[in-house]
């Protein structure tokens, strides 16, 4: 489903039902409906106009961040009338209900009441960056480390823009689909990541943050994550809190190994001048790159001509010209994932 530039200002109704097609057409329709409650109580003059303002970046996803704190607040049963309509947490979906129409009007009046009842949280929730850190885009991942493996036969380090909580620099200890990556996932001697604000995922805060990204009716993703919260407690890596442009100016490439720089839904949340200074930065990088010490630039972000279809790229630098490939394409969390 395609949509304005990231950078674009978009009036808040309009981002709210944008982000309720979204999650329709990506098979979650409590979701849309969470949305369209609150882009109709705006609409309408309601009362969370003195709390959402009436224009936002288009980039900046305000649909996932009220999606986020209503979920976390079902979740943290602030909002128990929600709660009972999401999958995720044992509810039942509105639309199976008797009386479905009832019961989604009855959902929408309740997660106004839960926003308006909690300003503090909202107005945390609209400022703060979304990090989903969904570790089902360990399956793309998945596939171009393996393809770093097999073609240049050396271990990986492994360093993630926008890391969160770092769950996909556990990637190889994720689920993944073997018929796709071709062949094993190589030995990864390095697991590093930035972010400007790091999930500690050894918190019930942290963990509760990373739960309520989850859209409500999607217990395979609620389970999946959990799986990955295990995968963290047994598998180290490291997030340091930093800016992504000064993170990506202090890196370097190591002889002997594959240096593989991956980001993943994190583009779009960019500035500009981050995006142009953390490009400038990687060219730069990719620069110094040998035979001996190559950089792969790996990253699982939007179409520019589809913002629903997610792209896996490689830029490959190896001390010849620079190559560029995309080898699959999926929805956002992977769902429908195939090689191109």
């Amino acid at each position: 489903m395609d949509g304005p530039d990231y950078d674009t200002d978009v009036d808040a109704v309009w981002a709210m039902h944008w982000q309720a097609d979204h999650c329709r057409q990506l098979q979650s329709p409590i979701a849309g409906a969470v949305c369209d409650a609150v882009a109709d109580d705006l609409a309408a003059g309601g009362p969370l106009v003195d709390h959402i303002p009436p224009t936002t970046r288009f980039g900046d996803w305000i649909g996932v961040r009220v999606l986020g704190l209503v979920h976390r607040l079902a979740i943290e049963r602030s909002a128990p009338q929600v709660a009972v309509c999401a999958p995720t947490l044992g509810g039942s979906s509105p639309f199976t209900a008797p009386d479905p129409d009832g019961a989604v009007a009855a959902l929408a009046s309740a997660v106004v009441s839960a926003l308006v009842a909690h300003p503090d949280a909202l107005a945390d929730a609209l400022a703060r960056v979304p990090q989903t850190n969904d570790p089902g885009r360990a399956r793309a991942l998945r596939i171009a480390l393996a393809r770093a493996g097999a073609e240049l036969r050396r271990p990986v380090r492994l360093i993630e823009l926008g890391a969160s909580a770092g769950l996909n620099l556990r990637a190889d200890h994720l689920p993944g689909d073997p018929a796709l990556e071709g062949g094993p996932q190589p030995e990864i001697v390095l697991r590093q990541g930035c972010d400007l604000a790091p999930v500690d995922i050894t918190t019930p805060e942290g963990r509760t943050w990373l739960s309520g990204f989850v859209w409500f009716d999607d217990p395979p993703r609620f389970a999946a994550l959990s799986n990955a919260l295990e995968v963290a407690d047994r598998v180290p890596a490291k997030v340091v809190r930093a800016d992504i442009a000064d993170f990506v100016d202090t890196l370097t490439l190591e002889p002997g190994t594959i240096t593989v720089v991956w980001h993943s839904a994190v583009w779009p949340y960019l500035p500009p001048d981050t995006r142009h200074r953390v490009d400038a930065s990687l060219d730069a990088l990719g620069a110094t790159a040998t035979t001996d010490a190559p950089l792969w630039l790996t990253s699982w972000e939007p179409s520019s001509d589809d913002q629903s279809l997610f792209e896996l790229v490689i830029e490959r630098f190896e001390g010849g010209p620079r190559r560029q490939e995309v080898l699959a394409t999926g929805g956002p969390h992977c769902q429908g994932l195939a090689l191109t």
